[in-house]
């Protein structure tokens, strides 16, 4: 008896999925679900990572069910582990997870105008790569031990000695011009966020670091920083 759930829970959530896709659709023409899954993996990226699957079911919901007379009927049951996964789908694409919703790292910023010295001792204390650098409550920038380091190195002197008394973070940070981090609000997706550091990989760029803003106002600071070492952890979640 328990076995018969299964179809029903498998069609529940086809249909939900079914739904997310005719809500997307501005024509309104009869479409089917496959080619749903062809033009939506395109632009979506949690469509992209299941599209094979999604095929697949597009299937199996035609073997489960046959049409008799106008009656559907269930002619088959598919496997407990097939069931979970549309659920997984359905669930990813109606309530996705938020970056707001899982737990990460406390946050340590610094000043652009505070002492490049003072601010290198704080990230060795901290065990920290990188520092979000702020310029009053806006992020500005983010200062890693990659810029830090090519900083110091282009300033040794020819006593093979380097001077700070005077440096600045902002001496530092406005030597690197490249587009190495972004500023996402915490309402984000997880599945935007991972995006948003493959989108710069093909562009032939390494995206350090994301800042994540309160939602109510950029002006009360950043909250967190993601990072690529992060990706792991993201994953976790909509696996």
């Amino acid at each position: 008896m328990e076995e018969k759930t299964f179809s029903r829970r498998f069609l529940y959530a086809f249909s939900i999925i079914e739904s997310v896709f005719k809500s997307w659709n501005d024509s309104k023409n009869n479409i089917s679900f496959s080619n749903y899954v062809h033009r939506y993996s395109k632009r979506n990226d949690i469509i992209r990572q299941y599209r094979d699957n999604l095929l697949e079911y597009s299937q199996l919901r035609n073997a489960i069910v046959h049409d008799r007379a106008g009656n559907n009927s269930v002619i088959a049951e598919p496997h407990e582990s097939v069931v979970k996964e549309i659920e997984h789908i359905a669930k990813m694409l109606t309530k996705p997870p938020l970056i707001k919703d899982i737990p990460l790292k406390d946050i340590v910023v610094c000043q652009i105008d505070d002492d490049f010295s003072s601010v290198l001792k704080k990230m060795s204390e901290h065990g920290f790569s990188q520092m979000p650098v702020l310029d009053g409550v806006m992020v500005v920038n983010v200062l890693d031990s990659s810029m830090a380091l090519h900083y110091l190195y282009n300033h040794v002197n020819e006593n093979n000695q380097i001077d700070l008394k005077y440096v600045k973070v902002r001496d530092v940070v406005e030597m690197d011009r490249t587009e190495h981090f972004k500023l996402v609000y915490e309402d984000e997706t997880i599945h935007d966020v991972i995006s948003l550091f493959q989108v710069q990989q093909e562009k032939g760029s390494a995206l350090r670091a994301i800042v994540v803003l309160n939602n109510e106002s950029r002006r009360k600071g950043p909250i967190a920083i993601i990072t690529v070492k992060d990706l792991p952890k993201l994953l976790s979640y909509i696996q």
